[in-house]
């Protein structure tokens, strides 16, 4: 299996809803901002295929970090088990959605600026501590450096 560098930052309301508004989402990665707008409505579809994603202006410098965000739905697993098999069923949890920007490579640190109706809502400034991941087990290749955060947007 392959798999890649990155860092994931997840961004989400205390209660797991989005409140409505329009939102700007700025995120700074290597000296290059990231500016991404999105409105959420009075009612987000229930199916997340529907929602779709920030409109994002990304540098096109092919040394910036490549970028992307993404409105996504809080889920619901269930895993089973049986003696020689293991599965796992997914559903998603209603009204409860979180911005995810995925950042490809190993960034040292990110800074964040939100906004909804051109209020600020939090500016934030992460650094990024990375773990070995092992997609194949720790005897076979690839190594991929992996990275994750949560910030919490205030009500």
């Amino acid at each position: 299996m392959a798999c890649s560098d990155g860092a994931v930052l997840t961004l989400r309301r205390p209660d797991g809803t989005l409140a409505t508004g329009a939102y700007t989402l700025r995120f700074t990665v290597a000296g290059q901002v990231h500016a991404c707008d999105f409105t959420v409505p009075d009612d987000l579809p229930t199916n997340p295929g529907q929602v779709g994603n920030p409109a994002c202006d990304t540098p096109s410098i092919p040394a910036v970090t490549p970028f992307s965000l993404s409105v996504l739905p809080e889920m619901a697993c269930t895993e089973t088990r049986t003696q020689d098999a293991i599965s796992q069923s997914c559903t998603p949890v209603p009204d409860h959605w979180y911005f995810s920007a995925v950042l490809q490579g190993t960034p040292s640190d990110v800074s964040v600026v939100v906004e909804r109706d051109g209020v600020e809502l939090m500016t934030d400034q992460h650094t990024f501590a990375y773990r070995n991941d092992y997609p194949n087990g720790p005897e076979c290749g690839p190594v991929c450096r992996r990275s994750g955060a949560e910030l919490i947007l205030p009500d």
